[in-house]
């Protein structure tokens, strides 16, 4: 499993050589759709990897959040608690604070019930997200992934 909070306006060959043989061995990449208000930023839009947008405390997506087709899932990316040097916090906001959000979903979700690769774990996910209310699938993808709705649903061992 790959977290990937960075990206850029441009993919390469080597970026999409990288992830494309990452995917075929199996791996699971989960990547910040980036902060752009533009399209999807790379690594995230490359089919392999699962992008993710942000929402706030109100599950309103930001302005800010890029967008389109390749976004999968929307998570927390405002006003999150982050660690900074020499022990201190602070708050921060972005697509990299959502996406591990996600990835923490989907470590649970291998650990528990061995759901293994990425299109079966997006359709895990998939199924225990919620669609948040005025902002479209662009911006959203399925919405927000609930981890209650995971237990519910029996994804992980009780």
């Amino acid at each position: 499993l790959a977290n990937m909070s960075f990206g850029t306006k441009k993919g390469s060959q080597a970026l999409a050589d990288a992830v494309r043989n990452a995917a075929a061995a199996g791996l699971t990449m989960v990547a910040a759709a980036g902060n752009t208000s533009d399209p999807v930023l790379f690594p995230a839009a490359y089919p392999e990897v699962i992008a993710v947008g942000a929402s706030d405390k109100k599950d309103v997506v930001p302005d800010w959040t890029a967008r389109g087709p390749q976004v999968a899932f929307a998570a927390p990316g405002v006003d999150i608690r982050s660690t900074k040097l020499n022990g201190n916090y602070e708050f921060k906001e972005g697509t990299s604070m959502s996406a591990p959000h996600v990835t923490g979903l989907v470590c649970l979700l291998m650990a528990a019930r061995g759901v293994h690769g990425g299109e079966a774990v997006r359709a895990a996910l998939k199924e225990a997200a919620t669609p948040l209310p005025g902002a479209p699938p662009q911006r959203q993808g399925a919405g927000m992934v609930e981890g209650d709705k995971l237990v519910e649903r029996g994804f992980y061992a009780r």
